[in-house]
């Protein structure tokens, strides 16, 4: 069970970096393509320790 929440997650915070860094390079004002950007920056970290907890490596 807790495996299919830690997948559920994971594929939510793949789709909000997609769309963050889409949104980013859509964007014309300056700072709030950046700010999107930083926004997918986190995304993709989430992800990247949601992974790991998928895998069973817990960081401390």
């Amino acid at each position: 069970m807790e495996r299919e929440g830690l997948k559920r997650l994971l594929d939510l915070e793949r789709l909000a970096e997609r769309k963050a860094r889409i949104y980013s390079r859509l964007l014309t004002d300056v700072r709030l393509a950046k700010e999107l950007e930083e926004m997918s920056s986190r995304h993709e970290a989430r992800k990247g320790t949601l992974e790991k907890m998928a895998q069973g490596v817990v960081e401390r």
